[in-house]
């Protein structure tokens, strides 16, 4: 199968198959912690997760079966027996059919579309999942026509994969397809799943830690508690993250629209704004609102072309607004939206500190 940590599709006793992932797999033995502690994480705030198992896999299954071997640079190495993670395969596979890419028209019609991305959103903050969100969408084979579920799968590379660390960085654990996010309309949105995180309990934290085996730790099993002890602290810091996201996704559209028309701003500022979502200024400094972060893509897209097409119009005329259209085509789409919804967007008081 795909994915950095090779892992295999194996049928079990208790009847199921499942993706098992091995304790010698050329990633780090620590994904195989990461993936039973996130996985449990997951399933405590409520977001759809594989059944989670141990998998004991015997010397003569590895000696007797030639396949059960990785791909390492240009040789081959083989997989160690022993206790390995097994994630739950969402059916039989003859009878299931299981995809990780839907067109747009059938992604939308998913069941509870934006509540699993948005709620994943926050897991992967709180989590520093140090790649883009994995999902499989998945449906029996016999119901043509019917809607797709989705799961989250695949969080070895949370804590950072096998270093047990929190390098925030805001290119990460975002879905490419960002109209899975388009239901966001304030701080609002990310509930249930920001206070459910806010509110896990250290007893709950150690229960995780315990299903963990000693094993999995990499050689420093004593390293899961500190772990245990960042992650509660970072449980009411999650909102921070957004932050530097925001910094980054404005500054590159700016920079995008700006080459588009040959202009250059002086200066692109990040900031905790009361009213105005973007503006700019005779000293061709740009200024936007973090919350933007928050809106439907289009919505971001707008502010920020609007605020470049400044730099060759400082007015509102005709010509201004020809060169906006010439960047985002439609205008009064996200100006409807704003005029609905920025009110509320701005209302909102996140338990942030900007700078």
């Amino acid at each position: 199968m795909r994915g950095g940590s090779q892992p295999f599709l194996m049928g079990c006793n208790d009847g199921w198959t499942y993706v098992v992932k091995f304790s010698n797999n050329p990633q780090h033995v620590r994904v195989l912690a990461n993936e039973m502690l996130t996985s449990h994480l997951a399933g405590l705030i409520g977001l759809p997760v594989p059944a989670r198992a141990f998998v004991e896999v015997s010397p003569n299954l590895i000696s007797g079966n030639p396949l059960l071997k990785f791909q390492v640079a240009a040789r081959e190495e083989q997989c160690a027996a022993g206790l390995q993670f097994g994630s739950q395969f969402p059916g039989a596979p003859s009878r299931t059919l299981v995809v990780d890419f839907l067109p747009d028209r059938l992604l939308r019609r998913v069941a509870n579309l934006a509540p699993i991305f948005v709620g994943a959103y926050v897991l992967d903050k709180w989590t520093c999942n140090c790649d883009g969100r994995q999902v499989v969408f998945y449906r029996s084979i016999e119901q043509r026509g019917s809607n797709y579920s989705a799961t989250l799968i695949d969080h070895g590379f949370c804590f950072n994969d096998g270093e047990w660390n929190f390098p925030d960085s805001p290119i990460r654990s975002l879905y490419p397809r960002r109209l899975v996010y388009e239901s966001v309309r304030g701080l609002q949105s990310f509930e249930p799943y920001l206070s459910r995180i806010e509110n896990i309990q250290p007893s709950e934290l150690e229960e995780c830690l315990r299903e963990v085996p000693p094993e999995w730790c990499g050689g420093a099993p004593d390293q899961i508690s500190r772990l245990a002890e960042q992650l509660y602290d970072r449980r009411r810091r999650v909102l921070d993250f957004l932050k530097p996201e925001a910094r980054r996704l404005l500054g590159a559209r700016a920079v995008y629209y700006a080459e588009i028309l040959g202009v250059k701003p002086a200066r692109i500022t990040v900031r905790d704004t009361s009213s105005r979502w973007g503006s700019c200024s005779s000293t061709r400094n740009l200024s936007f609102s973090w919350r933007l972060i928050l809106a439907p893509p289009f919505v971001l897209e707008y502010v920020v072309a609007h605020e470049i097409a400044h730099l060759r119009e400082m007015n509102h005329g005709k010509r201004f607004w020809r060169l906006v259209e010439e960047l985002v085509g439609d205008v009064e789409r996200p100006q409807a939206w704003l005029n609905e919804h920025g009110a509320t967007l701005h209302r909102y008081a996140p338990r942030m500190v900007l700078e």
